[in-house]
């Protein structure tokens, strides 16, 4: 689920936790591989929870948006 194709800073990453209210004590002062660790654990939860919604697969050609 991840929406990166390049490096990712850790600056990135806990933004993105914040954004998404990834409940987490990890800082600026933490370790890259410590933020990368959650990081990846919230997208796992967010690709499972999405499987769960759609167990068969999500047809986003079907899914109008306009």
């Amino acid at each position: 689920m991840s929406y990166y194709t390049g490096e990712l800073t850790k600056e990135d990453m806990l933004a993105e936790m914040e954004e998404h209210n990834w409940d987490h004590e990890l800082t600026e002062r933490s370790s890259y591989s410590e933020v990368y660790e959650e990081w990846k654990m919230m997208q796992d939860e967010f690709e499972a929870a999405e499987d769960a919604m759609f167990p068969n697969g999500r047809d986003y050609v079907a899914e109008d948006f306009d």
